[in-house]
């Protein structure tokens, strides 16, 4: 075991394996009894809101009790259904704690007064910041381990649907759809291209999740390395926050108008055009809705992929457009750290 763990830790740069002693530091710091148990304690506290999302989940797929659960072609299919709300807000919450957990980073280190001797150390603000980046990952771990287990779950769905019906069901989804339904397209080439715009859209909802958390906690470095008062720290963090709510709120209606209503008379408008799909406004207004909103979750229920697929021009490519922000999203994340590192050591040397 602690060979395996050495050849997995080895994969990544040194301030990221939790044997680095400033890593090491930041995770055990005010680690006192009292505090570990406001930790267990917070953590009870977001397993019981999931608990009460979980049954909101239930009722909505129910509609509140007046219908039963739709019969899927998969178990896991019902379990989406219940589970999709209560993913969303933990993977906001997961987001918001990537912010509030490192805007106050300088304003943090000065009131520990530890911030004159990371000074005088060679590369220590800098290395303190991409630290603090990756303890992220190991200070979210709970939920971060609960989405990607479901989304590992709703992936088994998918592809326990593409081997339905005798082996023919993506010919069936595909069927009248643009392009991959075009007469002209040879059936061979369209299923492989149909086979790798899912995995497409399957490799993003799993690689979105984690650079979501790395983008967000790298935008809080950089906040942080401006806010180096601990009152104007509180502020930033609160309108960060305020502002990373309304976003995703605003990406979920987005996206929802888009994939539900690509015909409705709002996108119609904003097109110019009467076209079923509703044109590019709608394949962005969708593509939005799941980068920013759910994280590609509604990639992993094929129902709605059916939807996006045969409702929306083109929106088979709209998991090979997510896959492409999921890259975008981590190279970004990777500057705007190394723009918080190079920030905070000019700061220090002021």
């Amino acid at each position: 075991m602690a060979v395996l763990r050495r050849a997995f830790f080895s994969q990544f740069p040194p301030f990221a394996d939790p044997r680095y002693p400033l890593l090491r530091h930041i995770l055990q710091r005010n680690r006192s009894a009292t505090h570990r148990r406001l930790i267990w304690l917070w953590w009870l506290g977001v397993t019981a809101l999931l608990l009460l999302a979980l049954l909101f989940g239930f009722g909505i797929a129910t509609s509140f009790g007046g219908q039963p659960l739709p019969g899927d072609l998969n178990p896991l299919d019902t379990f989406y259904r219940i589970a999709y709300w209560p993913l969303v807000m933990a993977q906001l919450l997961l987001r918001l704690l990537a912010l509030g957990l490192t805007t106050g980073l300088i304003a943090g280190e000065r009131q520990r007064r530890t911030w004159e001797s990371l000074q005088v150390t060679t590369d220590g603000v800098a290395l303190t910041v991409r630290t603090h980046a990756a303890a992220i990952f190991y200070r979210t771990w709970p939920l971060l381990v609960l989405i990607m287990l479901a989304r590992l779950l709703f992936i088994g769905a998918s592809l326990w649907n593409f081997v339905s019906f005798s082996g023919n069901y993506l010919d069936n989804m595909i069927s009248g759809t643009v392009p991959l339904g075009a007469p002209t397209l040879n059936p061979t080439v369209a299923i492989t291209l149909a086979i790798l715009c899912a995995a497409a859209g399957m490799t993003a909802s799993i690689l979105l999740p984690l650079t979501a958390l790395s983008f967000d906690a790298a935008l809080g470095l950089v906040v942080s390395t401006f806010a180096r008062v601990r009152w104007f720290g509180a502020i930033a963090r609160s309108g960060l926050l305020m502002l990373r709510m309304l976003a995703t709120g605003a990406a979920l209606l987005l996206g929802a108008l888009a994939i539900f209503g690509g015909q409705a008379t709002l996108f119609n408008l904003w097109t110019g055009s009467s076209t079923p799909g509703g044109g590019i406004v709608t394949w962005i207004g969708a593509m939005i809705g799941m980068a920013e909103g759910d994280l590609s979750l509604t990639l992993l229920h094929q129902p709605y992929v059916q939807s996006l697929w045969g409702d929306i021009l083109y929106g088979a490519l709209i998991g090979v457009g997510l896959l492409g922000y999921a890259l975008l999203q981590f190279a970004l994340a990777q500057v705007l750290i190394g723009w918080a590192s190079r920030r905070a050591s000019h700061a220090s040397n002021r």
